[in-house]
């Protein structure tokens, strides 16, 4: 069988990216692929295990060679980081020459086949530069195309090495077109693939979901972009008995703006738990035990926890992010399952108008309204058709359209 090589500039867990990484590998070990991992992680928390059979090539930061946090593709981690537009020259040298050395070494020793490489960013250049002649495909999750704009001092040498690279992998049609016109790639090389779940995680349950306490989640980071202070402001607007709903709030963030989240939750006229990082494991409890999924969000590449709600037999509340849509297909939206809030109109990549967001926080408020009345009327129940659907949006089928790459 062929030999992978995993490349993740930032921690290979706490993101969606992440959580893609881990899936592929998964799937890989399944089909008997031998596999190896580089990714960044921190020196203080080393515990970072993949299966024996799979090798690990850590590039750890916070030490006397990378003396600062993993750099991490949006500005706001769930864990402490660096950004790439505060990298200075010797960072970047830094960085680089860490990098370097460890895909120097991970080649020569692991001779991989097949190079997968996550974001079209940087280190998928990178790799593309110093390893031309292995095959390399590279999956974008959307914050790369976000660098591009933050950080636009590096776009010459990622479009210049991402061209080259063999196979892109994009996560939905309006993604793909964008990547055409970023960094001037050919279409024949891009390939939607879409995301995928856990059906052995996330699941629905055979009993009726409690209604004695309707329970709404949110499951992602806890900052700003994400649209959080505009959910609680939505959430609190419901005429509704306090006693009879919840919101939860799953993930974790950082700085100024998860203490501002805090405050916003501890002074909320409704009942808002915080439950901060949680495992997959956890969090497809709360899925099956919860009635509606709120996915305010300013900006995304391709949320793959949409999916893991509607496996988990949940209603959807989220902002209309490009290419959504269409992921779900006709079928899935005419059933009503999906309410799409139009965006406020955005300043920034992720930074919408002050003055749209109280329209938008009353439109979000009024489209929970109608996905609680569903579920009043018990509207969450099963549908075969829409099962059917949802199992085919698994990790196996997203690895299978890789692969046919290979």
């Amino acid at each position: 069988m062929k030999k992978i090589l995993h490349v993740i500039a930032q921690r290979p867990e706490k993101t969606g990216s992440g959580t893609y990484l881990q899936a592929l590998i998964e799937q890989g070990d399944k089909k008997g692929y031998s596999q190896a991992v580089i990714a960044g992680i921190p020196a203080d928390e080393f515990n970072i295990h993949f299966k024996e059979n799979v090798k690990f090539y850590p590039v750890v930061f916070q030490t006397e060679k990378l003396p600062f946090p993993v750099v991490g593709m949006t500005d706001i981690m769930p864990y402490k980081s660096t950004m790439y537009r505060k990298l200075d020259n010797d960072m970047l040298i830094k960085w680089k020459n860490a990098f370097s050395e460890v895909l120097t070494k991970s080649v020569a020793e692991f001779r991989p086949d097949i190079i997968i490489t996550h974001h079209l960013w940087i280190l998928s250049a990178m790799v593309k530069e110093m390893f031309p002649l292995i095959k390399t495909i590279a999956i974008c999750h959307g914050t790369d195309l976000r660098q591009m704009d933050l950080a636009p001092n590096f776009n010459n040498y990622v479009s210049k090495y991402c061209r080259n690279i063999d196979n892109i992998a994009a996560l939905h049609e309006d993604q793909k077109n964008e990547i055409i016109k970023k960094y001037q790639i050919s279409k024949n090389k891009i390939t939607v693939v879409g995301v995928g779940f856990n059906p052995n995680i996330f699941y629905t349950n055979d009993t009726e979901k409690n209604m004695d306490k309707i329970k709404l989640i949110y499951a992602g980071k806890l900052n700003f972009a994400k649209g959080i202070p505009s959910l609680i402001k939505s959430y609190n607007k419901l005429d509704i008995d306090r006693n009879s709903i919840e919101l939860i709030l799953a993930g974790s963030g950082t700085g100024s703006q998860f203490k501002a989240i805090e405050k916003m939750a501890e002074e909320s006229r409704l009942r808002i738990i915080l439950k901060g990082s949680i495992s997959q494991k956890e969090l497809s409890k709360l899925f099956r035990e919860s009635h509606l999924f709120v996915f305010p969000s300013f900006f995304e590449g391709l949320p793959l926890v949409l999916t893991e709600a509607l496996a988990s037999g949940m209603l959807i509340v989220t902002t209309n992010l490009p290419g959504v849509k269409d992921f779900f297909g006709d079928y899935i939206n005419k059933k009503g399952l999906i309410e799409y809030v139009k965006m406020p109109s955005l300043k920034s990549l992720d930074e919408p108008f002050e003055e749209d967001l109280p329209n938008f926080e009353k439109e979000f408020s009024k489209s929970i309204e109608n996905q609680l009345e569903k579920i009043k009327n018990k509207y969450y129940k099963k549908d075969l058709k829409v099962k059917q659907i949802i199992d085919n949006m698994s990790w196996k089928g997203v690895f299978n359209k890789i692969e046919n790459l290979f």
